[in-house]
């Protein structure tokens, strides 16, 4: 199962790969923001796959596979919640962000805006957005205000994910947190070689299914804006193989 998954992953990657290299359609805030989510989930993809040519990389093929749910998460919630507003919301939090930077450094001894006239700009124009930003938005500790787990939640609470989905999803989010922190569960599989082994064997499973279901999905997310501003069926090759793609994922048998 595991060699019928890395080909899917890599046939994945080469199909979607020229939406990667391709500029956003149009400069509206969502576009440009799927866009750049795209290429970060693309990249992540990549990464799983170039790891699961190696041996005992379970644990940080899943580990990574929370950061494609993450964003895969994002776009649906942004969709849900008003696509330009949430884009917008998104992009604005880049401000606060900046800003937290350079409190660091300053606290450190340290300011940007000391090595160069360029930087300079730079560090006032972030400055003055941040100002600009409400007491709401500066108060943020996340773009959207709340987690990726509550975001799975409301998506289920409001329809936006089936019952099916959303426990797939959210035990694929729970073993990527694990992966990711502290847990007695991923501890006790490493006390033996034999457990670990079979561990191991399991993350990746889980990894290169989860990964590629989530880029896929992605991927149908973003041909759809893209047709949407353009008016057009564009991209219709990539999407006649992404349906091929999910008909390789449902024949697989364990």
């Amino acid at each position: 199962m595991e060699q019928k998954l890395k080909n899917i992953i890599e046939k994945t990657l080469k199909v979607t790969d020229p939406l990667v290299n391709v500029g956003a359609p149009s400069d509206s805030k969502f576009i440009n923001v799927i866009l750049g989510i795209y290429r970060v989930s693309f990249g992540t993809l990549r990464d799983i796959y170039y790891l699961s040519s190696n041996e005992d990389v379970g644990s940080s093929s899943l580990a990574l596979t929370r950061k494609i749910i993450e964003y895969g998460i994002t776009v649906e919630y942004m969709l849900w919640k008003g696509k330009e507003k949430m884009a917008e919301q998104f992009q604005k939090h880049l401000y606060k962000e900046i800003h937290e930077e350079i409190e660091f450094l300053k606290f450190i001894g340290q300011n940007p805006a000391d090595q160069s006239g360029e930087l300079k700009i730079g560090v006032e124009d972030s400055e003055e957005k941040y100002n600009n930003l409400n007491s709401e938005a500066k108060s943020r500790n996340s773009w959207a205000g709340i987690s990726v787990d509550k975001m799975v939640e409301k998506l289920h609470e409001a329809n936006q994910l089936k019952d099916f989905d959303f426990s797939r999803i959210s035990q694929a989010y729970i073993w990527g947190c694990r992966l990711n922190h502290v847990s007695p569960m991923v501890v006790q599989n490493y006390m033996s070689q034999t457990e670990a082994v079979v561990a191991s064997s399991f993350y990746l499973r889980q990894a290169l299914m989860i990964a590629t279901l989530f880029h896929i999905r992605l991927t149908t997310r973003y041909i759809d804006e893209i047709r949407l501003i353009k008016g057009v069926d564009d991209h219709k090759d990539i999407a006649d193989e992404i349906l091929l793609i999910w008909d390789d994922i449902n024949a697989i048998k364990e």
